[in-house]
């Protein structure tokens, strides 16, 4: 399977942390089970637009901490549209909004954070108030209503499921859902 992963920063990002730990171990898994993996992910000084990492998969690099998203799409529009089976759409506090252009393969959407009351400490205050209060509300609202339906006991649509996260949890997604349904969206939550 040749599996696309959005993200808003790689390992070699001199701010990683969790979400890029966590990516960069199961695009290694995957690729020592024999699927192509690239990652895309924001510029980065003195690093390469494209290289194949230490764990085995490609990584491309476009744009700026917030510009990376319009990229994300112009590399789908322009190199990546039938190139690959799956895109995984990671979130760190916004989604790559993959499901609105990426209509041709299934999208996983990885939820890692939302950002909540961090947005007061990494934003000057005008905007903090619009990125807690509106922005990332705006961003989520699909993940809000999903989490709402299953508390309620309700079916979420036809091949959207929640699953916990996990290196053997979103393996096993795309072993039985993805490869037999190709129609999988996850979603991780908090309860």
């Amino acid at each position: 399977m040749r599996i696309l992963i959005y993200n808003w920063r790689d390992l070699a990002h001199p701010k990683a942390g969790g979400a890029e730990v966590y990516t960069d171990q199961i695009a290694r898994h995957w690729v020592e089970a024999g699927h192509d993996v690239t990652l895309f992910c924001s510029a980065i000084d003195g690093k390469s637009e494209r290289e194949t990492v230490d764990g085995g998969y490609q990584v491309v690099r476009r744009g700026s901490p917030h510009g990376v998203y319009g990229e994300a799409r112009k590399y789908w529009e322009r190199e990546a549209r039938g190139h690959f089976d799956l895109v995984i759409d990671e979130v760190n506090t916004r989604p790559f909004g993959c499901p609105r252009w990426v209509t041709e393969v299934p999208v996983i959407a990885l939820i890692h954070q939302v950002a909540r009351e961090i947005w007061f400490h990494e934003t000057l205050w005008p905007i903090a108030l619009v990125g807690r209060y509106w922005l990332e509300p705006h961003w989520l609202a699909d993940s809000a209503r999903i989490q709402e339906q299953i508390r309620a006991g309700r079916q979420i649509g036809q091949g959207k499921q929640i699953h916990p996260v996990g290196a053997r949890q979103i393996g096993a997604v795309l072993h039985d859902e993805v490869a037999a349904q190709h129609a999988v969206q996850v979603q991780q939550w908090h309860s």
